[in-house]
Parts: structure tokens; sequence; C-alpha cells
């Protein structure tokens, strides 16, 4: 009885998606979307007139049919997927945009194939002579996978789970050890985590970021608490480090903590008894970065905690809470180049590392917090989706000799 009431649960949560949609676009989106939704190929083409070049993009299509606000402000990346489509068909392009996981294979003649595995290796092999292009979105596969592992086998050893790694990566061909060229969102870290062969293919991309306006950190400066932390993270919660900042702030009651995004119920449940007695960590579950509810929770804190073990680079959690001001306290992979002048790298994955980087904090003066508040603002700025346009177009311009 259990099982078909979940099913029913998770049918009327499709549903209600699916409406939100419909409500949100208009009645030619709706049409198109709906085609989407029920094609075998699960592909959006960009036809452009007088043209025979064909541009193959292995990403997000369900980004160019949907306009609801919710799904477009869930994550960068759907604005990033919208840019890139307008910069290649500038650039003279008909376009195929393909879901990056879709079963079905187009078989087409195309002069550029850019995007994430596996059907970017698909169309790559299908067509030898295109220029390729990997998008990588995140540190080397080779070197994730290996951290998801060791992380979630750390997290199992010490509580006596049996929760399996979350958000691995499967692959049969390694994208960036085949492709011609790598366009890496990241940072210098970014770089280090892959083979040393690889490295001179790389060139790396700034993402945007998913606020929709340049925060004010006026009102920050005028009342920050020293003491007020932010986790902000999404799904795989063991690889972001939720545990090893729950660790130390369960232990220190005189810090507070919001956690902002979901957390799995296994890994929640590890610490559900102690979390009772701990009314200081707060937890929010998703929260539209945009909102007021996400002002609110944020309007006094002073730093970001994220001891995460894959990204590639600062990712979008990370460079939102810079534009608003919050101080970093990172580790290596999800740090910008800067973190040193910025704010704290934690020299391992640990609550030790944590516990170090929150004594740096309380080191501080509320003259320099304030001083690293405005830095991290002013360097957060690099993270717009205009300079995410600008930096692609030039890259396009300068590997296909076409310019937008």
């Amino acid at each position: 009885m259990a099982v078909v009431v979940d099913k029913i649960k998770h049918l009327c949560g499709k549903l209600l998606r699916y409406a939100k949609v419909l409500v949100s676009n208009s009645p030619a989106d709706n049409f198109r979307y709906l085609k989407w939704r029920l094609s075998r190929s699960k592909a959006v083409t960009i036809r452009c007139k007088g043209s025979d070049k064909w541009a193959y993009v292995s990403y997000i299509p369900e980004a160019l049919l949907r306009r609801d606000t919710k799904y477009i402000n869930g994550h960068q990346a759907r604005r990033e997927m919208r840019v890139m489509a307008s910069v290649l068909h500038k650039a003279g392009y008909n376009i195929v945009v393909q879901s990056y996981l879709a079963s079905h294979v187009i078989r087409r003649k195309f002069d550029l194939v850019l995007g994430l595995q596996p059907n970017f290796n698909i169309q790559k092999r299908l067509n030898p002579e295109a220029v390729d292009i990997y998008l990588a979105t995140g540190a080397y596969l080779r070197y994730a996978n290996s951290a998801v592992e060791s992380r979630t086998a750390s997290f199992n050893a010490k509580y006596g789970t049996d929760i399996l790694p979350r958000r691995l990566t499967h692959f049969v061909d390694e994208p960036s050890e085949t492709a011609g060229r790598i366009l890496q969102i990241g940072s210098k870290y970014t770089i280090e985590t892959y083979a040393e062969d690889i490295r001179p293919k790389i060139t790396l991309i700034d993402q945007s970021s998913t606020l929709l306006h340049e925060p004010s950190i006026a009102d920050r400066l005028d009342c920050f608490d020293s003491n007020k932390f932010l986790w902000i993270g999404s799904g795989g919660t063991i690889l972001k480090g939720v545990d090893l900042v729950l660790e130390y702030f369960l232990e220190h009651p005189e810090y507070e903590i919001d956690m902002v995004g979901p957390v799995e119920e296994d890994v929640k449940a590890v610490f559900e008894s102690r979390l009772r007695h701990n009314p200081q960590i707060r937890f929010h579950g998703f929260v539209d970065t945009n909102s007021e509810k996400f002002k609110r929770i944020t309007r006094d804190t002073s730093f970001l905690i994220y001891p995460s073990c894959t990204e590639g680079g600062p990712p979008g959690a990370v460079n939102v809470a810079m534009k608003m001001g919050l101080v970093p306290i990172l580790s290596k992979v999800a740090s910008p180049d800067d973190i040193d002048t910025l704010g704290y790298r934690l020299d391992d994955l640990s609550a030790d590392a944590v516990a170090r980087g929150v004594e740096w904090s309380q080191g501080l003066s509320r003259d320099k917090i304030k001083e690293l508040m405005r830095a991290n603002h002013e360097y957060a700025r690099r993270w717009s989706l205009e300079n995410f346009e600008r930096e692609f177009a030039d890259y396009m311009a300068k590997v296909t000799g076409l310019n937008p």
C-alpha cells in the first residue's frame, strides 16, 4: 500500500510541475515544450536562415523551452544554455540542442560538437571532422568519482551506515581524455584535478550566477553577526561536506548556522537525535536565492562554510554568497583563484579543518571582516551572465574563426 501511495505522490508531483510550466508559458511555447517532452530525441532545433553549418550541443534543451521562474532560477546553467544557443546562432550555425542523457542518437553531419558526456562522446565519434569542445562543468571525472567514493566510505565507516555514493558520473570514455579542446567552468584549482597531459587543452571560463540583480551589502556591513554562518548546497550533500559542518556546529552551540538546500533524509537521520537539542542549526531546504526569504535568512550572516570534495571551481552557491558579501571558508576545489586574499582555504576535508576555519574567522576584527565583505562583493561581479556571454563568444570566435 505504501508503495502505491508513493507512486501516486510522485505522479501528482510531476503533474503539478507540468501545470506550473504550462501556466508560465505562452500557447506556442507550451506546444513546443509538450512536443519536446513526447519526442524520442529530446532535442530542440534552431535554424539559421541561409546557413549550411550545423552545431550539436549536448546540454539542457529544456532551458530553451521553459519560462517558469522557479526552474530558470534553479541553476545558473539554464540561463547559460540560452546564451550559448544565442551566440552560436549569431555566428551562423543551425543548432541541435539535445539532452546530454538522451538515449536517441541523432545522425547527421555536424561541423561543431559541444557539450557534456555521454552524448558529446557519441557525436564526436560520429563526426570525426567536426570541431569538438568538451564543456566541463566539474572536476576531472576520475578525480570527482574517486573523491565522492572516498568521502562516502568515510561517512559510512564513521556512522555505521551503508549509504551509496551519490552523483557519481558513469562513463565509457572519459571525455576530457579524448576531446580536442576543453572549455572548463572553474578555477586554477579545477585544472589541478586533471592529469598533466590533459591540462594544455583546457581554457577556463567564468560561470554566471542565479542572482538576477547585483545585491547591495550596505545593510550587512552595518548589522553582521560574526557568529553566524551559512552552508548552502544541493543534492549529494556528503560530497558537499554537510556532515563535516554538522559535526563541528553540534559541538559548538555558541555559533549559529543556516543550512540552505535539500539534505537527504538518510544523511540527516544520522544527526537527528542531536539536532533536536541544537536550535542554532536551522534547516531550510531549497530556497530561491532571489527570494525575500533568502535575504531574511542571510541578512546578518558573516561567513559561508563549504567543505566540498569536488567542484568545478566556485559553484553557484559560493558565488551567490560572495556576491552578497559573505566571507568564504572553502575547500580547495571549491575556491576561486584568489581565495587566500578573500577568505580561508581549508587544508583538508575534516571536522578539524572546519574548526580551524571557524577559529580563523573569530580572529578577525570587525574592520577586517568589513574589508573582506567588500572585497568578495567586488570580486564576485565577474560571475555574471554578461561576462559569461562575452567569454563564450570570444572563445568560440577563436576556435571556429566565426565572429558572433
